[in-house]
C-alpha cells in the first residue's frame, strides 16, 4: 500500500472493526457499536480491478506470507467476477459470516485484487466516458495507447484493443467500429507479417482478433 494513507486507514478500519478517522486532526480511531459497524460496512460496494484469476496459494501483504483459503476467497471471486457486489451481499450469498469477508476483502483490497466503489460511480463513469472519447478525437486513434478507467487508473491497450472500448462507450457495435475505423485510415490487415490481400481473408483475420479482444477485455467491459 505504501504511501497511500486512505486505503492503509481503510484497511486498518475493516482489520479492527472502527471508523475511519474523518481528518488528520482527530487523534485516535472512533470504535463504533457492533451494529452499526456491521450495518455501515454491508453498505459498501466493492469491485474486481482486474480479471479474475486463479487464487495463489500464497501471498504477500506487507512484507508478511499470507496462505488465503479458497474456501473463502474464491467465493467471494467468483461473485465480484460477475459485476460489482455490496458486502452485504457477499454475506448472504457465500454463506460466510461478515467477519469473514471484511477481513478477506481488507486482504484483497491490500493486494489491490478489487477497489471500492463510490456511490457516485455511475456519473464518474460517464465523467470518464465523455473524458476519454474527447482524447481520442483530439489526439487521433493511432497516437494514444491509453484509456481512463473510473478507479483513476490509466490502462495501456493495444491499438485493437482500445478500440474496442472506445466502441462500447460509443454504444457502438465494436466489430463494425474496427473494421470501420481501418477502412477510413487505410490500415492493412497483416498476418504473418504480410499483407492480407482478399476482403474475405482480411474480414475473418478481424473476426479472429476480435474474439479474442473481446474475451480478454470482458471483465473491464462492466466496470468502464
Amino acid at each position: 500500500m505504501g504511501g497511500n494513507l486512505a486505503l492503509r486507514e481503510t484497511v486498518k478500519g475493516l482489520l479492527f472493526n472502527t471508523a475511519f478517522r474523518r481528518d488528520i486532526f482527530v487523534k485516535g480511531p472512533q470504535t463504533l457499536d457492533r451494529a452499526r459497524s456491521e450495518a455501515a460496512l454491508k453498505e459498501k460496494v466493492l469491485a474486481l480491478s482486474g480479471k479474475r484469476a486463479p487464487l495463489p496459494e500464497k501471498v504477500i501483504v506487507i512484507s508478511i506470507e499470507l496462505t488465503l483459503k479458497s474456501e473463502i476467497y474464491n467465493p467471494l471471486l467468483d461473485l465480484l467476477d460477475q459485476g460489482p457486489v455490496c458486502l452485504g451481499r457477499l454475506v448472504e450469498e457465500t454463506g460466510l459470516n461478515i467477519s469473514q469477508v471484511a477481513q478477506a476483502s481488507a486482504i484483497l483490497l491490500a493486494l489491490g485484487w478489487i477497489c471500492p466503489l463510490p456511490p457516485d460511480a455511475p456519473e464518474i463513469t460517464a465523467r470518464v466516458k465523455k473524458f476519454n472519447l474527447a482524447l481520442d478525437e483530439a489526439l487521433g486513434s493511432e497516437a494514444f495507447g491509453f484509456i481512463l478507467d473510473r478507479y483513476g487508473h490509466w490502462r495501456n491497450f493495444g491499438l485493437l484493443e482500445r478500440l474496442y472500448l472506445l466502441a462500447r462507450m460509443r454504444e457502438q457495435d465494436p466489430e463494425s467500429y474496427i473494421a470501420e475505423t481501418c477502412r477510413a485510415r487505410g490500415w492493412k490487415v497483416m498476418r504473418h507479417n504480410q499483407e492480407v490481400a482478399s476482403p474475405e481473408e482480411a474480414r475473418q483475420a478481424i473476426k479472429e482478433q476480435f474474439v479474442t479482444i473481446a474475451e480478454q477485455l470482458s471483465w473491464l467491459n462492466q466496470r468502464m
